[in-house]
């Protein structure tokens, strides 16, 4: 008879439960949850290879990726036919470099690498029990930690862009020093 029991400090693991297959007078299996995951598949999987038994998964369709899809396709259009008659803004170099900043901060970031791994936003510290936004390691990332670099990388690019605008000689600044620069030495006119 297969009993599969959820145990904590049970079996001296504080941070996760395990799963245990106990089979009369053999040592029971044991299936580390942190190592193999916490999903159907990795404990299908644990079942098949103690068990021999097949267990078919079956899940919902995910319709999130195509409502996303359409709804941005729908607001494309939507400010397209109502901006029939104006469509400067497509000429913009302001706004573009906008979206191209917003698409660089966001593989910057990490974020992409998130998306992938799938980090938790947030880690407790098992001894302190206080929460960490940034991980001691390199090797890894929370999401907390996208976000705080994502927005050093703005405010960065953001005082850049201001310390250009601000270099930069503005209209009425040349006009003046080319009308100065007419008169001679302490503005006395050449008549």
């Amino acid at each position: 008879m297969l009993a599969i029991i959820l145990t904590f400090a049970y079996v001296a693991y504080a941070a996760q439960p395990t799963s245990l297959d106990e089979k009369g007078k053999k040592k029971p299996d044991q299936m580390d949850f942190q190592r193999h995951g916490f999903d159907a598949d990795a404990m299908a999987r644990f079942v098949a290879d103690q068990t021999d038994v097949q267990i078919r998964i079956l899940r919902p369709p995910n319709y999130a990726a195509p409502v996303v899809i359409v709804l941005l396709l729908a607001l494309v259009l939507g400010l397209l036919y109502m901006k029939r008659n104006n469509l400067e803004f497509l000429y913009n170099r302001t706004s573009w470099g906008l979206v191209c900043l917003c698409i660089t901060f966001v593989f910057l970031s990490g974020q992409m690498w998130n998306h992938i791994r799938g980090p938790p936003f947030i880690m407790n510290n098992p001894q302190t029990r206080e929460a960490s936004f940034i991980h001691g390691s390199t090797q890894y990332q929370l999401v907390a930690e996208t976000y705080i670099v994502g927005a050093l990388y703005a405010a960065i690019t953001f005082g850049f862009i201001l310390l250009n605008e601000a270099a930069s000689p503005s209209v009425e600044v040349t006009d003046r020093k080319k009308s100065s620069s007419s008169k001679p030495f302490f503005g006395i006119n050449n008549n």
